[in-house]
């Protein structure tokens, strides 16, 4: 009995040496190849970054009404309170997103670029930013006309100053 764990130990050390001589032979080229494929079957499609202009601030209470320029339906078919609860909201996105502006453009800092080692990256960084905050300025334009839309067909809708401009 003793003698066959014996053969079996022997055997499985034989076996366990022959293959590691075995992995030795591979070329670089080989094994880098199948690194390669390896890599490729692990790559994973790039995730979505989520900003903060991907999630509101809060839900509003009513259904948003559709915005259309001088829709003067927006107003028709509801009360006061949730007039002034559509309007509140977009003055509340127009604040928030005044903030956010303000907020990235006190964060702009040039450098002199043969000052420091990455200085034209960092001002490449910083040109973005603006690039940003032009984006966001554009989009701060259009919520201001949104508002302005909204509080003019609330006025038509007979709605007073304490609706519509709260």
């Amino acid at each position: 009995m003793r003698r066959g764990i014996t053969a079996f130990i022997v055997f499985f050390v034989v076996r366990l040496a022959c293959q590691g001589t075995l992995a030795d032979d591979q070329s670089l080229g080989e094994v880098a190849r199948k690194q390669r494929q390896q890599q490729a079957k692990k790559t994973v499609q790039p995730t979505k970054g989520v900003t903060n202009d991907d999630i509101p601030e809060h839900a509003p209470d009513p259904p948003e009404p559709e915005q259309k320029p001088n829709d003067s339906k927006i107003a028709s078919g509801m009360n006061g309170d949730q007039v002034r609860k559509i309007i509140q909201v977009q003055k509340d996105r127009i604040t928030a997103l005044k903030a956010q502006i303000e907020k990235l453009r006190s964060s702009i800092h040039y450098v002199e670029a043969n000052r420091y080692s990455n200085g034209v990256e960092y001002n490449q960084a910083q040109q973005r930013k603006q690039q940003e905050v032009d984006r966001m300025q554009k989009q701060l334009e259009g919520e201001k006309s949104k508002l302005e839309t909204m509080q003019e067909s609330a006025r038509h809708a007979g709605f007073g100053s304490a609706i519509y401009d709260p």
